[in-house]
């Protein structure tokens, strides 16, 4: 039988992070785990903000004869419960 990557971890659900490493070298972090819905809260502001650009510039500051649109959307996030998380981090 072939193992796997499928199935819980410890208990939990697994998520992959490519912002997540491999490496071995000494204070890199490879692992967070814990239960994400009991101590981490992602929140996002109502409403998006769109401003239209009227002339877009080139980089040589001349006018390309485009218009352009800036959106802007705020979220945030926050560890409300920093025990139920923890990181595995080489020493």
């Amino acid at each position: 039988m072939i193992p796997t990557r499928e199935g819980p971890w410890l208990g939990y659900r697994k998520y992959e992070a490519s912002a997540m490493t491999y490496a071995t070298t000494t204070g890199t972090k490879i692992a967070v785990a814990g239960d994400f819905r009991a101590g981490f809260v992602i929140v996002d502001r109502i409403g998006l903000q769109i401003e239209v650009i009227p002339h877009l510039f080139g980089a040589n500051r001349r006018p390309t004869g485009q218009r352009g649109v800036y959106a802007f959307w705020r979220s945030g996030s926050k560890a409300v419960n920093p025990n139920a998380l923890r990181y595995l981090e080489v020493k």
